[in-house]
């Protein structure tokens, strides 16, 4: 699976595309929208990470368009054809300010963690294959280097 950033064909902005491949670099099937929200700006900081046989899981920043402008984090899974698993996540629900950097790491049997940073803090949130968050986000610094 290959996931990218690229202005939408609406031309108001950009989004996040992927396309799924067979073990002999094949498609599966054309490119897709992973981000379908239209009511948002802009998306990028994309991230992708196998989540079990056939399955994966997106996770990127994404704008609001609202004033003053707001971005958050989404996460969503999705099969190798692009078909929605579950439904799309909205991981960084603190309120206001900018979220920042989100980074996907995979954990078994096919559970991921999700990090971003807010301001001068940086949380963690685990979530499940299908896209559900699992637990609760969890503080891991207020003060990030480098």
């Amino acid at each position: 699976m290959i996931a990218w950033t690229s202005p939408r064909p609406e031309g108001d902005g950009y989004s996040v595309f992927a396309r799924g491949f067979d073990p002999h670099n094949e498609p599966l099937a054309t490119e897709f929208r992973v981000d379908e929200d239209k009511d948002k700006k802009n998306t990028d900081a994309t991230q992708v990470a196998p989540a079990g046989e056939n399955r994966f899981l997106f996770v990127w920043r994404q704008m609001r368009k609202i004033n003053p402008p707001n971005e958050d984090i989404f996460a969503q899974g999705r099969n190798a054809h692009g078909n929605l698993i579950g439904d799309r996540s909205l991981v960084s629900a603190e309120a206001g300010g900018l979220k920042q950097r989100p980074f996907l790491a995979k954990c078994p049997p096919g559970d991921a963690v999700i990090a971003w940073s807010t301001g001068n803090e940086i949380y963690v949130q685990q979530i499940s294959a299908s896209g559900e968050l699992a637990g609760r986000k969890i503080p891991v610094s207020t003060a990030p280097r480098g």
